[in-house]
């Protein structure tokens, strides 16, 4: 999906929790920087099959045709694996500044991070949309 109907390019993950999973951020290694700007952050960057952010326009634009859930899957640096899921996941238009609108029932193996941020604009260290905030870039 695109605000301009152009066809996005993603990861399908069919193994992780059951499978069916539009992968909408990866990082692998450390061979791009996710250090990036409004810009980056709303169209997308990276490879699919590395390091990859489907980008905040295409998010909204997906997450407000359907009701999609959200699996994020943590590996640590120890090797061990832990995750959260989320009933609901919805991203506002940039006009709401691709504020995170909806995340429902949490349920997962590591805290509810993410619940904190429900209802906040994103911020990119060159675009802060939040009060005091200078850090990279954050539903914050």
């Amino acid at each position: 999906a695109s605000h301009n109907s152009k066809p996005v390019t993603t990861f399908c993950d069919m193994t992780t929790n059951g499978g069916g999973w539009i992968v909408v951020q990866q990082r692998v290694d450390s061979s791009i920087s996710f250090k990036r700007g409004w810009n980056d952050y709303r169209n997308g960057f990276g490879n699919p099959t590395t390091n990859f952010w489907i980008g905040l326009e295409n998010l909204h634009q997906l997450t407000s045709m359907d009701r999609y859930e959200l699996f994020i899957e943590l590996q640590f640096s120890n090797g061990s694996l832990g995750n959260a899921q989320y009933s609901e996941f919805r991203v506002g238009s940039e006009k709401e500044k691709y504020g995170l609108v909806q995340l429902g029932s949490f349920s997962g193996t590591v805290y509810d991070a993410m619940r904190a941020h429900k209802g906040c604009n994103f911020s990119t260290f060159d675009r802060w949309n939040v009060e005091g905030y200078t850090g990279g870039m954050t539903w914050a």
